[in-house]
């Protein structure tokens, strides 16, 4: 690895049929390598994107490797040959990335640079939980509600709802119609609900030091 280059995020996938085969690691110049656990060879390498790579993910079978990147691009790629075959296209860098555990759905998260957050407000700094359609790349919706960068999204195993967390200090849960996901078969609609619902479930957590709990701070 280049001295000069530092990693981001790493994690062990399967290789050429053999499970935890290789150490993924993301970097901060945008490439992505899977590394020989025995030796550290390179044994893949491919430049996805052109700035640092956030935050990393996987589908549940570990095929499919989901980056998010401060270049304002979020990609699907293959989790053994790093090939690049989806591209979800933003206007601001992307600190978190998740796809959903049983919909062709992703989630993204980002926004400002911190630095700048003091003096932006959350319209501008564009802090939204944004929702994109995992095939065809189409943008499907978007949930605001923090005034600072996302740094972290987590969806429930069983879909029904997904938390962030940003630079404001708050963690939001959010909850999708409880009836969603046994009257509708459709994706879209199910992200259409939680959108359009005037009266959205969402719990809000404050962060505090951990020399204290999370404290519920309303609804």
């Amino acid at each position: 690895m280049d001295p000069s280059c530092k990693a981001t995020r790493v994690a062990f996938v399967n290789y050429k049929g053999v499970l935890d085969g290789g150490i993924l690691v993301a970097l901060s110049d945008g490439r992505v390598q899977i590394l020989d656990p025995e030796d550290g060879d390179v044994m893949e390498e491919e430049q996805v994107h052109t700035a640092q790579v956030n935050r990393i993910s996987f589908n549940t079978e570990k095929t499919l490797l989901f980056t998010a990147s401060a270049d304002c691009n979020a990609k699907m790629v293959d989790a053994e040959t790093l090939e690049v075959l989806k591209v979800y296209e933003t206007d601001r860098p992307v600190n978190a990335i998740v796809p959903h555990p049983s919909k062709d759905h992703i989630l993204l998260g980002g926004g400002q640079d911190a630095m700048s957050v003091t003096t932006t407000s959350g319209r501008v700094g564009k802090f939204e939980c944004r929702f994109f359609e995992a095939i065809y790349k189409n943008e499907i919706g978007r949930v605001k509600g923090h005034f600072g960068p996302i740094n972290a999204i987590g969806i429930n195993p069983d879909g029904r709802s997904y938390a962030s967390g940003a630079e404001d200090g708050y963690i939001r849960l959010h909850h999708f119609d409880r009836g969603t996901k046994d009257m509708f078969h459709d994706p879209f609609l199910s992200i259409l609900l939680l959108l359009l619902s005037p009266h959205p479930t969402v719990n809000i957590f404050v962060a505090r030091p951990l020399s204290s709990r999370l404290h519920r701070n309303g609804r």
